[in-house]
């Protein structure tokens, strides 16, 4: 019988339900319960979770089963397969439908039999509904914690430092956590933030005075817009009181605590994808950490940005929709996007979007005529040779080429010490200690160095993989251009030219002191 034996373990060990040992167990399985010639193939992967069936062996055993190389699939224990239920019913299914049996030896599961397949469905039920019953109850547990206002880590808010703490529960048991307490430096600079906010009524020019006075957060980055806009809506830095907690609820955030002055921290605003949730499900509770900014002034800032929000929907809808590049153009000087802007007669332009918000102070690149920008950059697609990236897929082709075979020459020299290993732990039954002794040091040097040989695999394989993907570009770039130049001018939709062009183009730099455009392709990098 032709069999397949896969193994898995999520990180690198000798230890425990090691791929060795797991390998073994399945060796005896075999002898023990299909006695006669057998032919072994086996796939190890380690080093991976088994969240998902993308690991590199599992990969290769799906294609070698789809070919009918083997006749029954054997593993240790279901949950090296997968975790997953969707994933594993779809490869018991294709099995079945292979005529492939599989066997789990720990649960004793045989597909072979239809109770062998109903019971092993209900156990990677069970399996999921156990791991998704932990993960929730980690969720509520930290929800839990999160409506006493603990700082349940990550990066800290400008303003402030984390800081440990060591606590004795009501079963005097002593337990650690994490607050948030003020960076006295950093919190100065956002009452500066508040106060400019409050004083111009703009965040744009709060961010202008930010930038031309060179006032940066953490890291020592210059604030953006649209962080200054973060800070001025986070009630960290708020002392609660009744109309702060009342506000919050107003706009269907959940409250918890009491007003005493201290700052309020939002939790669950992102799930696990770190998808945004609704306003219904985010928790805001009064924390451990003293207040910074009077309740009154956050108010009247949050009235602000209302305000402004509101005007903002009325003004200018549709700005970029001339620009046949925005949100691809950056400054060649400052690496900032450069955004469509208007003139007179509604002429649209390309403008750094740093140089405008520090008015000049910290980038000067001079602004690109839209309609120029665009022809140039158009005559440029237009006249691109292909030729460059056909040379590109085809060196691409050889490195693939070359690598696969050095994958086969690996692969065949780890084959020949799994089976040097193989015989050497048979042997280790026929021999006293002192001989096991000398069998057990070789065993453990050439398991190193099948690992070794692993890694080299890893390595080369990933070398395959980009250049896999870079030819996967280049083909893209070479379609599209193609696509592009015999139907980008009857195209009468902007949606559908920039949809075109969003294929084929990286990114755009602007140089308006040179003049000089530069554009990277996918895939590839031309200078125009």
């Amino acid at each position: 019988m032709r069999i397949a034996i896969y193994s898995r373990k999520s990180v690198f060990t000798g230890k425990g339900d090691s791929i060795e040992n797991q390998i073994q167990l399945c060796k005896e399985y075999v002898n023990l319960h299909y006695p006669g010639e057998n032919s072994i193939e086996i796939y190890e992967d380690e080093g991976f979770s088994g969240g998902n069936i993308n690991r590199p062996k599992f990969q290769e055993l799906l294609k070698d089963a789809r070919e009918k190389k083997f006749d029954c699939l054997i593993c240790y224990r279901l949950d090296r397969i997968s975790r997953n239920v969707s994933d594993f019913s779809t490869l018991i299914e294709e099995l079945n439908d292979l005529k492939i049996s599989f066997v789990s030896i720990k649960e004793q599961f045989d597909t072979s039999t239809p109770m062998g397949r109903a019971m092993m469905y209900i156990s990677s039920v069970f399996a999921q509904l156990e791991r998704e019953t932990i993960a929730e109850r980690v969720r509520d547990n930290m929800i839990e914690l999160a409506k006493h206002g603990r700082w349940l880590g990550g990066t800290p808010p400008l303003g402030f430092d984390s800081e440990a703490m060591v606590y004795i529960d009501e079963e005097m048991k002593e337990k650690k956590m994490s607050k948030l307490k003020v960076n006295k430096e950093e919190i100065e600079l956002v009452k500066t933030i508040y106060r400019k906010f409050l004083e111009l009524g703009s965040i744009h020019q709060a961010t202008v005075f930010l930038q031309q006075n060179r006032l940066c957060g953490k890291r020592g980055k210059l604030l953006s817009a649209s962080a200054v806009s973060k800070i001025i809506t986070n009630p960290v830095y708020v002392k609660s009181n009744d109309d702060v907690l009342d506000y919050l609820r107003s706009i269907d955030i959940q409250v918890f605590g009491r007003k005493d002055g201290y700052g309020i921290l939002t939790y669950n605003k992102r799930d696990s994808k770190f998808n945004k949730r609704d306003k219904e499900e985010w928790i805001a509770a009064v924390s451990k950490h003293k207040g910074i900014i009077e309740p009154n002034d956050w108010l009247l800032a949050q009235r602000l940005l209302d305000k402004n929000r509101e005007k903002s929907k009325t003004f200018r809808l549709g700005t970029s929709s001339k620009g046949l590049f925005s949100g691809l153009v950056r400054c060649a000087k400052c690496g900032s996007p450069m955004r469509i802007t208007y003139g007179r007669n509604n002429k649209h332009y390309y403008t750094c979007t740093r140089r405008v918000q520090s008015k000049n102070a910290l980038c000067d690149n001079p602004t690109a005529s839209g309609p120029d920008f665009d022809k140039a950059v158009l005559d440029n697609i237009m006249t691109v040779d292909t030729s460059k990236f056909l040379n590109g897929l085809n060196s691409n082709s050889k490195i693939i080429e070359d690598d696969k075979e050095k994958i086969n020459k690996i692969n065949t020299e780890i084959n020949n010490k799994k089976k040097q290993l193989d015989k050497l732990i048979e042997n280790m039954a026929l021999f006293d200690s002192d001989v096991t002794d000398i069998l057990a040091d070789k065993i453990n040097a050439l398991s190193r160095e099948i690992k070794e040989l692993q890694l080299q695999v890893n390595e080369v394989a990933c070398t395959v993989e980009d250049a896999t993907l870079e030819n996967n570009n280049y083909e893209l770039v070479i379609n599209t251009l193609d696509k592009f130049k015999d139907n980008f001018n009857s195209i009468e939709e902007i949606k559908t030219k920039k949809a075109l062009l969003s294929m084929l183009i990286d990114e755009i730099r602007w140089n308006g002191d040179t003049t000089e455009i530069e554009i990277d392709f996918w895939g590839s990098k031309k200078k125009v």
